[in-house]
């Protein structure tokens, strides 16, 4: 009988443990700004570099359109984030020139129109350094 109510407590112990774990990942939402950076110019799988490659010669829309709207969506994401080093002001300024860019990408997508798509990236290739610089 002891031998039951062991396991039975066990049991019990591993499905809370499990029922927190599956929350804590379901809460994990991209509101990380390592999360975000990772999506988006992780080197393999990133979004960023993809649409680099798309973006060149002859575009290719449909590996274009949905990747700029996602980038738009998790740019938007990383303007609620706070940084973790630098000053405030800067960061809300640096994520809103951030955002603007993945607007005229997004724009540029969503018309087709390269040269627009083009201006956005090549803006939002420029944001790196000042933002690493201070808030990295």
């Amino acid at each position: 009988m002891k031998r039951i109510l062991a396991w039975l407590v066990l049991g019990g112990v591993i499905g809370v443990i499990s029922v927190r774990d599956s929350a804590r990942a379901a809460d994990k939402d991209d509101s990380d700004i390592g999360d975000i950076m990772q999506k988006l110019h992780n080197k393999k799988k990133g979004i960023h570099p993809a649409l680099g490659k798309a973006l060149k010669g002859d575009v290719n829309w449909a590996e274009v359109e949905a990747p700029a709207k996602e980038y738009l969506k998790l740019a938007e994401k990383l303007e609620t984030t706070k940084a973790e080093m630098g000053p405030k002001e800067s960061w809300t300024k640096l994520t809103k020139l951030y955002t603007a860019d993945a607007k005229i990408l997004a724009e540029g997508a969503t018309k087709k129109d390269a040269e627009l798509a083009k201006k956005g990236f090549a803006g939002l290739n420029k944001s790196c350094q000042e933002c690493h610089d201070t808030h990295r």
